[in-house]
């Protein structure tokens, strides 16, 4: 598992995007207009559902913490409830049931 910091526009400087071996990508979208900025037709969008998605982004974040002592992040852990709700899954369209798939083959 990775973790990026990510410059994407001006609106959205600050996001975070973390991204799994799964081919998902998780971006904090604290200004509120990922949604409307992203091409659908590659990628679907879901919330954070789930308590493994949410544990997964929340390890990530404490361990970019540790390695990197980042503000954005030791905010985000400290806020976690806030914050939570503000996390986008970013999945590709067409490769997510075959990574899965392959994943779990791997994992099994």
């Amino acid at each position: 598992l990775q973790l990026y910091k990510l410059q994407v526009d001006a609106l959205l400087e600050d996001a975070l995007l973390v991204q799994d071996v799964r081919a998902r990508a998780y971006v904090l979208d604290q200004e509120r207009v990922f949604e409307k900025r992203v091409n659908l037709e590659l990628v679907q969008l879901e919330r954070l559902e789930g308590s493994t998605d949410i544990a997964n982004v929340r390890t990530l974040l404490e361990r970019h913490f540790v390695a990197t002592q980042s503000n954005l992040a030791l905010e985000v852990l400290t806020n976690w409830d806030d914050y939570q709700e503000l996390f986008w899954m970013v999945i590709p369209r067409g490769t997510g049931a075959k990574l899965e798939q392959a994943v779990s083959a791997k994992e099994g």
